[in-house]
């Protein structure tokens, strides 16, 4: 009976982190599942806001978390309530989210900022 291939963890972090991933901040109230497309998020618009691609070399993989520098967003203008983050594969794909929950900043002026650091880890 062939027995199912293993891979580690440690691995398919490394392999995903290569891969284009641009990171970006969503509006729209939703509890990320995991099962998400770009279609579930409304992506922030205006105010100076731009989605950043993320830097193969700036990964740092620590036992089975991947995790990114600090990314700091400053807005020139209101964008309103912002409550998450995503990650894309390509433009189609989204690899994973995280909802800030209540602590979801509203953004009103030139200057408000959000810092967020993306996490990666497998489920299961």
């Amino acid at each position: 009976m062939p027995r199912n291939a293993t891979i580690p963890a440690r691995k398919i972090l490394s392999l995903l982190i290569q891969q284009p991933l641009t990171l970006r901040l969503f509006r729209n109230e939703i509890s990320p599942a995991g099962d998400e497309t770009p279609l579930d998020f409304d992506e922030v618009t205006g105010g100076g806001y731009k989605a950043v691609p993320l830097i193969t070399a700036a990964w740092v993989i620590e036992g089975n978390l991947a995790k990114y520098p600090p990314v700091t967003f400053v807005f020139t203008g209101q964008v309103g309530q912002v409550n998450g983050y995503y990650v894309t594969l390509g433009s189609d794909e989204v690899l994973f989210a995280e909802s800030f929950g209540d602590t979801a900043p509203f953004i009103r002026t030139a200057g408000d900022e959000i810092e967020v650091t993306p996490r990666l880890w497998p489920k299961g």
